[in-house]
């Protein structure tokens, strides 16, 4: 029979700590009782970088558990890596929505850096852009979506690195702030990064919509 008092620490901690003595397999032995000292430490670890977890014992009086908050999608980013050994690309995977919602996206879209004009094939969500691209200034991206034609410029190299979601607003809210506040929709992208860690940036850009005729 296992008695557990704990009352210091956070309620997440002490769960954890009470399930894990919870699930200790103890051998024939006289009653008896003793402390055990959980102690947690979060490492500093930010990002992609594999932190140096692990546990520590000290049975059956002590643990020292090291851990770090999950702050990567690794799978994206392992898929990442993946492309760069092999093919020397990065994998820009591209979403499309229309007022939220998502619709599909393009066949092939182009970018633009300098005077190089690059037509890439869209499969399974995927393009793939030469490595070299990242360190560019400045890209511009260019695709035809339903009948209308993008062109999105001023796009950082980095952005190679993320996710991509196009948002093509059909009305603009009557409460939107900022200078796209009562613009003409059909004008209206807004391009969203979604990096491997920390929190996205967008962009919102107008005009950047034509009806694919006027081409």
């Amino acid at each position: 029979m296992v008695s557990i008092d704990s009352e210091d620490g956070p309620m997440m901690l002490r769960q954890s700590a009470e399930e894990n003595v919870r699930a200790w397999v103890f051998e024939e032995h006289a009653p008896t009782s003793f402390v055990v000292t959980f102690e947690y430490k979060l490492l500093d670890v930010y990002g992609c970088v594999e932190a140096k977890r692990g546990v520590i014992r000290d049975l059956p009086t002590r643990m020292e558990i090291d851990d770090a908050p999950v702050t990567c999608d690794w799978d994206r980013y392992n898929r990442q890596q993946k492309y760069l050994r092999e093919q020397h690309v990065y994998p820009v995977e591209l979403h499309v929505k229309v007022d939220g919602e998502e619709v599909g996206g393009p066949s092939e879209v182009a970018i633009l850096s300098g005077g190089t004009k690059l037509v890439l094939p869209v499969r399974d969500g995927l393009f793939l852009v030469p490595e070299a691209m990242k360190n560019a200034k400045a890209l511009v991206f260019e695709a035809r979506i339903g009948k209308e034609v993008i062109t999105i410029s001023q796009i950082s190299g980095w952005a190679v690195e993320q996710t991509w979601t196009l948002n093509l607003p059909t009305r603009i809210p009557p409460d939107a702030e900022g200078p796209y506040r009562g613009a003409d929709p059909k004008t209206v992208c807004i391009l969203e990064f979604d990096p491997l860690d920390g929190d996205g940036t967008g962009m919102e850009v107008s005009p950047c919509r034509k009806p694919a005729d006027e081409r």
